[in-house]
């Protein structure tokens, strides 16, 4: 039996109203709603539910600081360690603005569907990929869907040598050439959806089907999910733990043979055990990419040709792999802390009450120490004026808001394709 719960009135928020979605008919929300299965096994008052979705929050603030996400597209989701057969994505929103239990829906692994039905936010269409990808492989907990545009060009790039697909060898797709990314391996696959638009039954099953290059239903879903490979085991048995009678969980290997799949003229999905190593991966990969094409364009530049980059071998990269695996943790402990400083990312379930403070006492902690933050930013540069941001920043964090980018300043070095935050340009100012 599935619930819409919504928290008692001592730590009711300011409700936010309607969201009117076509067909759709959403439920009221405010800042503790959750949308919620009872047999998840946890209760919405439960503060392990509360430290899980609140990672998830921080995951996407992270991945959009770092340009990983944007305004528009891409989005990371997390199995319930509760109920693997569900997972727990954000509504269709931009990752940036997520910061609410009632910005998290759970779904259906077997099928991608809400498990409130109707009653759920409008979601992402192609949501598909994270059910296909964690029905696949049970070692799995996280998924991240993203349009990097340091990585894109790479799924683009063709292996034209004995008719190999693209990606097939390193001197032509990307790889591992950095110590940081050795998680590429020597390879990475690219998963071409015009492939899956022609497989024969899908053709004669879906003769009006729409080439739009999304990936909206179970079919595209697995046919993506097949291109990660199989080959790997791991000592990680939580993922299956209290399987429901009837949950669609896979009969492969626990994890995939690569961790990421480029999507041609898309962008790339990649997976991992947990958040921290999953937006790892993510920052990684587009530092690598970045290098990579720029050591192709410099050996093109000196004659030499691109076959002339030194990769990693293989041994390096699985090496190098287990030691950035080992000290995700600490990457994630910089990587979160900025998202908190910085006035753009609110996340309302980031705090941990104190011994004898109720849940309110600790929101209402968390959200001075928030203010705090922001006020001594705008003291940095000579900008408190009575406690307000001066217009121009006001606007800056208003188009932020809007998902266009800042016009604040220029403080993009040349050559960098990084956004700089919103923390970085109220500094410049």
């Amino acid at each position: 039996m599935a619930f819409h719960f919504v928290p008692p009135p001592a730590i009711m928020q300011t409700p936010r109203g309607s969201i009117s979605v076509a067909h759709h008919h959403q439920p009221a929300m405010n800042s503790s709603s959750f949308f919620f299965d009872t047999e998840s096994k946890i209760s919405p008052h439960d503060p392990a539910l509360r430290a899980i979705l609140s990672k998830l929050l921080t995951a996407n603030h992270v991945l959009h600081l770092h340009s990983v996400l944007d305004a528009y597209g891409g989005h990371v989701s997390l199995r319930n360690p509760h109920n693997p057969s569900t997972f727990f994505l954000p509504r269709n929103l931009a990752p940036a603005l997520v910061k609410t239990g009632a910005d998290i829906v759970e779904y259906h692994v077997h099928d991608a569907s809400p498990v409130l039905g109707s009653q759920a936010p409008h979601g992402f269409l192609e949501r598909a990929i994270h059910a296909a990808i964690f029905k696949r492989w049970s070692g799995v907990n996280a998924v991240l869907h993203a349009h990097d545009l340091e990585v894109i060009p790479w799924s683009l790039v063709i292996a034209e040598e004995n008719g190999e697909d693209a990606g097939a060898h390193k001197e032509h797709g990307l790889a591992a050439v950095t110590h940081m990314a050795g998680f590429l391996g020597t390879s990475v696959p690219v998963w071409d959806i015009a492939k899956a638009y022609a497989d024969p039954d899908r053709a004669a099953k879906q003769e009006t089907q729409k080439h739009d290059m999304l990936v909206t239903d179970m079919p595209l879903g697995a046919s993506l999910a097949k291109a990660f490979g199989d080959g790997k085991t791991t000592n990680n048995n939580t993922s299956t733990a209290g399987a429901q009678e009837g949950a669609s969980l896979p009969t492969s290997s626990p994890l995939p043979l690569h961790p990421i799949v480029l999507m041609r003229g898309h962008g790339y999905t990649s997976c991992a055990t947990s958040l921290e190593i999953l937006t790892t991966q993510a920052i990684y990969l587009q530092q690598n990419a970045r290098v990579q094409s720029r050591a192709s364009a410099l050996a093109c530049e000196a004659g030499l040709g691109k076959n002339r980059i030194h990769f990693l071998s293989a041994t390096e990269a699985q090496d190098a792999t287990r030691l950035s695996e080992e000290t995700s943790a600490r990457h994630w402990e910089v990587w979160k802390r900025e998202v908190q400083v910085n006035p753009l990312y609110q996340n309302e379930l980031d705090f941990e009450a104190e011994e004898g403070e109720d849940a309110l006492e600790g929101e209402r902690r968390r959200r001075a120490a928030k203010r705090d933050s922001v006020a001594s930013v705008q003291s940095m540069r000579g900008h408190s004026q009575g406690g307000h941001l001066p217009p121009v920043v006001a606007r800056a964090m208003e188009k932020e808001r809007e998902g266009n980018s800042l016009g604040v300043g220029n403080d993009v070095s040349p050559g960098s394709s990084r956004r700089p935050s919103l923390f970085e340009k109220l500094l410049s100012i």
